[in-house]
């Protein structure tokens, strides 16, 4: 009885639960199916070479799936950028410079990622003539983003400092776990072994790693960016709240959607296995649960 009373006080509690309910069973369905469930998905031939068959619009969400995560990113270094301007240091400037070229480069993966994906679905390779296109895109938007940042009022930015110091930190320790189990587990995608090797038996189970292979399946940056978006509420103060009291609630079901179905296309388009989607979203649900806590944290001292 006490522990459901503690669960109607906290409802991210019942979240937590949820989510691990929901890994737990995701995670044996994905060790014993992880392939076939991929195979049926991608519509796996079998003839004399290997296909699979990938939705247009799943191309589509590949294109701009990382765009609202990495935003978030740029968005929350310009921010921490503008307050080292008033910093009295010497040191001050390597600073600005420093969190200047991480938000740049939050927009430059962006328009990169989308760039590169749009030439190969164009059947050629991303080659240095298409940073004609990246590079102005990535200097007008981070201009933009920089002018944006500047001309919020003193108070704004003040009160944005702490969340972006926090949600800043989360998106780095994802970054870090994300990248680390790319390297440490070495997984092929299924198109690249159905394109690349035409053997789907090279095919390995989430808990064989095959360190510093070169291959990146798993676990899913894409997922993990989409569920990290759970950060943005950390933004929103009491004035927000209270003029939008569902803002919240309405954040975390539109983030829940998106990365539920960020999942299901980075599946159809043979780029993840479930595995890989289960653990991506867990790293960064991790981060976003302890991002919360950190922020209550210092909320309530």
């Amino acid at each position: 009885m006490k522990f459901l009373n503690s669960l109607k006080k906290d409802p991210r509690a019942i979240i937590c639960l949820a989510f691990a309910a929901v890994f737990v069973i995701g995670m044996v369905f994905a060790t014993i199916f992880d392939l076939k469930i991929s195979a049926s998905l991608t519509n796996l031939e079998e003839g004399n070479r290997l296909s699979i068959t990938v939705p247009i619009f799943a191309l589509i969400i590949e294109l701009i799936g990382e765009w609202p995560s990495n935003i978030l990113g740029a968005f929350c270094a310009a921010i921490i950028m503008r307050a080292f301007i008033k910093v009295n240091k010497p040191w001050k400037y390597l600073c600005i410079a420093g969190l200047g070229a991480i938000s740049v480069y939050f927009v430059y993966s962006s328009v990169e990622a989308s760039v590169e994906g749009i030439v190969e679905l164009a059947d050629k390779v991303f080659s240095a003539k298409h940073l004609v296109i990246v590079i102005p895109l990535t200097v007008i938007l981070s201009l933009a983003l920089f002018i944006g940042v500047l001309m919020l009022s003193e108070k704004t930015a003040k009160r944005l400092l702490v969340p972006c110091i926090i949600c800043g930190a989360m998106l780095a320790l994802m970054f870090v776990g994300i990248q680390a189990g790319k390297l440490l587990w070495g997984r092929i995608r299924m198109r690249q072994l159905v394109a690349e090797f035409g053997d789907i038996s090279l095919f390995t189970p989430w808990y064989k790693m095959q360190p510093f292979s070169g291959y990146r399946s798993f676990p899913s940056g894409h997922t993990a960016n989409a569920v990290a978006l759970g950060l943005l509420p950390l933004l929103y103060d009491k004035k927000i709240e209270s003029k939008f009291p569902y803002a919240k609630k309405a954040t975390y079901i539109a983030v829940a959607v998106w990365g539920a179905f960020m999942a299901f296309t980075r599946i159809l388009v043979g780029a993840h296995f479930l595995s890989d989607v289960l653990c991506g979203a867990a790293i960064a649900f991790i981060c976003v649960i302890l991002g919360h806590y950190l922020m209550d944290k210092i909320r309530n001292s």
